[in-house]
This record gives C-alpha cells, structure tokens and sequence, in this order.
C-alpha cells in the first residue's frame, strides 16, 4: 500500500501560502481591501491547513454583507472534485444565486 502523506504534506504546504506568514504578509490581512463580494470556501477542519483562530480572525477582517467563509462539511483540499463535490457546489450555487 502507497502511502499519501508526501502528497498531503505538498498540498498543505501550497495551501499555507494563502493563509499563514510569508514574507511580512497574509491573506488574512488583505482580505479587508476587498470590495467585490468574496466567498471563502474552506475544506473540514482535520484536512485544513487553516486554524480556527485563523478563519475567526478572517471573518471578523471580511467587510460586513459582502465576505463569507463556509466550512462545508465532508470536504478535503479536492472539495472540486472530490468527497463533498456536491456539497461545495451547491454551497457556490447559492452564494451566486443559481
């Protein structure tokens, strides 16, 4: 049986880049400069790069009425094409008013 674990750790560690310190910034701190509505899609926690101190400082930065951020349940990093594909689309689908 192969393992998983180095391709795990290379996803991991290209979702970090968007969310914990590299180079003086972070998503996170950005994510206020966003005027056009934004949806943060976020797999399960236990295959998240992402903490809960991080997505709570992330939805307390979003500006009121225009940012989100959706756990959706039954997801990993392949949330578009993996376990929970129909519960991210459908998520999607609602926030665009399909």
């Amino acid at each position: 049986m192969t393992s998983c674990a180095p391709i795990r750790i290379v996803f991991s560690c290209a979702n970090e880049g968007f969310f914990l310190p590299r180079e003086g910034w972070r998503l996170v701190e950005r994510v206020e400069r966003v005027e056009a509505p934004l949806l943060v899609l976020v797999c399960e926690p236990a295959f998240s790069v992402v903490s809960a101190p991080v997505l709570e400082e992330l939805r307390a930065r979003l500006r009121d009425g225009t940012g989100r951020v959706v756990e959706v349940p039954g997801t990993n990093h392949t949330m578009f094409r993996g376990p929970g594909y129909a519960a991210t689309m459908t998520t999607l689908l609602a926030w665009l008013g399909a």
